[in-house]
């Protein structure tokens, strides 16, 4: 019944048919969470409601907010690279670069754009649906707004994000609108430095080689690892991403992480731990958030792993030793934060594996494989998979970053979204 009923909303309801701006995501109408898929979206829409079952836990959103999450989305992406999109006048008005008009309903705070900026101007887009596919003005256009062109009032000053700026400046901005870089924002760096202090140091463990990547696409971002020695003879391995970019995905993953540590740290088993942090972290948790991982439990003495995939795409299992040189682990289940731990359990399913000296596992984010070069070829899984077992004989941090080099070199890019890999070893004792 929910597979028909899925396909009858899928089909006919304009709810369940937004897309983001860029065509490369899926929005939930139940969750507001973007669903990120460069190809055949709808089958990506039709297999999170099924494995989710959203409906469960949340109501339908009106169209007005999806639009507002869509466009909130976009400038969440592009509001520091794009200079376009941060300018002000002197008398608090934006100039929305979509339709060259001075909005008042857009706060600046302490003279910097924030999340609720962000939020308004999303707002203020989402009211205006002739905008929907518009491209944004050009920088002669801009220029034309901020000095002046028929009846467009000249600004005295215009705002970045993070200071004042003059007219003389105010004219480079224009000029440069497209290429301007986020200016340093010194609350961002102070985060980024909290959450790097937060992740986890990579223990050295003898018989074993565990090396990380970790590039969050702006200054902070929705990715985290973790590692934790449980006791002298378990690990606890865990990557994920968060829904969302910039500075709230931060903040739900420092959430995260400790939460995540509170739950290994009472005990149990590998489903146990999941759970217990799914039930802890939901309290943290905006409506429309949630959190894909790959955990897994690591017997050191034994080599048996036991991994689940909450949301997460599986792991990779590499040994030109084994009879099937490449393997996957993990089968699909439920995201984090979207259900009850009650009804989640029901949805686990860990699978167990007894590693060999020369096994490699490797996990990653999916901002590795669904970026996409200026032609839109995406980099795609089969071309990580075949990357990996062309690396599998380096060292696992080697191997980690030279994955992450390979995708940025295929998209000739900057990375559009969190990038996270995450690889480990089995040596001989």
């Amino acid at each position: 019944m929910d597979r028909q009923q899925i396909n009858r909303w899928l089909a006919k309801d304009d709810l369940f048919n937004v897309w983001t701006i860029d065509q490369n995501g899926w929005i939930d109408p139940f969750t507001g969470a973007v669903i990120k898929s460069t190809h055949g979206i709808m089958k990506v829409a039709k297999r999170h409601l099924l494995q989710n079952r959203p409906w469960m836990k949340f109501g339908l959103k009106t169209m007005p907010e999806l639009q507002t999450i869509r466009w909130s989305h976009h400038l969440q992406r592009w509001v520091e690279p794009d200079g376009r999109l941060r300018i002000f006048r002197r008398d608090g008005l934006w100039l929305n670069p979509y339709s060259g008009d001075w909005e008042k309903a857009v706060p600046l705070e302490n003279g910097k754009v924030t999340i609720r900026t962000i939020e308004a101007m999303a707002t203020v887009l989402a009211a205006q649906p002739q905008l929907a596919n518009r491209e944004p003005l050009d920088t002669a256009e801009i220029g034309k707004r901020i000095y002046g062109g028929g009846d467009t009032p000249r600004p005295a000053v215009g705002k970045r994000s993070a200071s004042r700026i003059g007219d003389a400046d105010a004219k480079e901005e224009a000029a440069t609108a497209r290429e301007a870089p986020a200016e340093p924002n010194p609350d961002l760096n102070r985060a980024k430095q909290v959450l790097e202090r937060m992740l986890p140091q990579i223990p050295a463990i003898p018989g074993w080689d565990i090396g990380v990547c970790w590039e969050p696409q702006s200054i902070i971002g929705g990715d985290f690892y973790e590692v934790i020695r449980v006791d002298p003879g378990h690990l606890f391995l865990a990557i994920g991403d968060v829904s969302g970019h910039g500075t709230s995905a931060a903040l739900v993953v420092a959430s995260t992480l400790k939460s995540l540590r509170h739950a290994v740290k009472a005990g149990g088993n590998l489903v146990d731990i999941i759970t217990r942090f799914n039930d802890d972290i939901v309290e943290d948790l905006l409506a429309s958030y949630f959190i894909t991982m790959w955990g897994a439990l690591i017997d050191l003495e034994t080599r048996i792993v036991t991994c689940i995939c909450a949301g997460h795409h599986p792991a990779l299992l590499g040994n030109p030793r084994r009879r099937a040189i490449l393997t996957q682990l993990g089968t699909a289940a439920p995201a984090i934060g979207l259900m009850k731990g009650e009804i989640l359990v029901n949805h686990l399913e860990p699978m167990t594996l007894q590693l060999r000296v020369g096994d490699t596992i490797l996990q990653f984010t999916d901002g590795l494989f669904e970026t996409a070069n200026r032609d839109q070829q995406v980099y795609g899984r089969r071309r990580v998979m075949a990357n990996f077992l062309m690396e599998l004989d380096k060292p696992s941090s080697a191997m980690a970053k030279a994955l992450v080099d390979d995708s940025r070199a295929f998209t000739q890019q900057r990375f559009a979204d969190d990038v996270s890999v995450f690889a480990l070893k089995v040596l001989d004792r």
